[in-house]
């Protein structure tokens, strides 16, 4: 035997004893939990000639305190038809911060139009199937969270107007802001996004936005009562 390397949570573990029976000790990290592989390769000669095999386990690691959040990044995607994506899913568990493994069966999706996107349940991956938009909730462990999707549209050149959406109950994370089921939080965010010409439809509600500069040519629809504090 010329060595052995085992790879587990994106760490090496290699070996050039020459025994029958090998024993490794493998750090169990917490940045990434449930099912997950166990890949060795053994690596050695036969007649001369080079020979590698390889041989893998799943095991399930488990925390050791209830959830108290869980997250998928990015919030949105854009897309063309045939594009499979795998999102970073996230979980809190008392004071530490982990990734949930795509090969979890605890994970599971459910997608609002699922001609637009499927959901492919053995590796966690959502797949664009057709034009259009749909959004997809994504549950774990009693938690949920949803993310949106943009198929096949034809997006606006980068000097072309567009019209970016904010409400109250939006998100800026990753947001461009111009999808109007997945408005950005804060008008700032918007502001920061727009290039002179847009238009910004801004839904009514209580902005708390201190300092908010508005140092662009843009056309603002308030809608409602707005209140900016």
């Amino acid at each position: 035997m010329a060595a052995v390397t085992i790879y587990f949570q994106g760490n090496a573990y290699t070996t050039t004893l020459q025994s029958n029976l090998l024993e490794f000790q493998v750090q169990v990290g917490g940045q990434v939990i449930d099912q997950q592989s166990i890949l060795a390769i053994a690596e050695y000669s036969d007649s001369g000639q080079r020979v590698l095999t390889d041989d893998q386990v799943t095991v399930d690691i488990q925390p050791g305190s209830s959830i108290i959040d869980f997250t998928a990044s990015p919030l949105s995607y854009r897309l063309d038809v045939g594009h499979v994506v795998y999102p970073t899913y996230e979980a809190v568990f008392g004071t530490f911060v982990t990734r949930v493994g795509y090969e979890t069966p605890l994970l599971t999706a459910t997608v609002e139009d699922p001609s637009v996107v499927s959901f492919n349940a053995s590796n966690n991956s959502f797949e664009a199937l057709t034009t259009g938009e749909t959004s997809a909730t994504i549950f774990y462990r009693g938690r949920s969270y949803t993310i949106y999707f943009v198929v096949g549209v034809v997006l606006h050149s980068s000097n072309a107007l567009q019209t970016r959406y904010v409400a109250t109950t939006g998100n800026d994370m990753g947001n461009d802001c111009t999808v109007e089921a997945f408005p950005c939080a804060t008008i700032a965010h918007a502001v920061s996004q727009a290039n002179d010409g847009d238009i910004l439809e801004v839904a009514s509600g209580i902005y708390n936005e201190p300092g908010l500069l508005l140092n662009k040519n843009l056309d603002i629809r308030w809608h409602g009562v707005v209140v900016i504090q």
